[in-house]
């Protein structure tokens, strides 16, 4: 996985935040069981278990990894990694794409049932 890649989201995923952090979080029940089985608009504005949806990202949308950083405690380590989708490649907003990895190997990289690598042939 490199900053400024090109990838497609091969499942639905919810656009969510948690209630005690101010950062989006892109993902699915697949990847986070806090999250409602089925992805569904009428989720959207519900709040359960500190999380609240706010949107939903599609199969096929696309989105551009733009920063990964490393946080490590005593007991962890993990990368983040950020993202911008869509139309807002280039806007400023950037979602959290960190949950859609594999977190078991180091570094982390994409889970390939909920992400695909976009390849440009020139």
């Amino acid at each position: 996985m490199e900053i400024g890649k090109k990838y497609t989201l091969l499942q639905d995923c919810y656009i969510y935040k948690y209630t005690d952090v101010d950062k989006l979080f892109v993902a699915n029940h697949s990847v986070n069981d806090r999250l409602p089985e089925r992805v569904d608009i009428h989720f959207i504005g519900i709040r359960s278990d500190h999380i609240k949806i706010v949107g939903i990202f599609h199969r096929g949308d696309i989105f551009e990894v733009r920063k990964c950083f490393k946080e490590s405690s005593v007991d962890n380590l993990s990368f983040n990694y950020e993202a911008k989708f869509g139309e807002s490649l280039s806007g400023h907003m950037l979602y959290d794409v960190s949950f859609l990895t594999d977190f078991k190997l180091n570094p982390p990289r994409f889970e390939p049932e909920q992400v695909k690598e976009i390849v440009v042939v020139r």
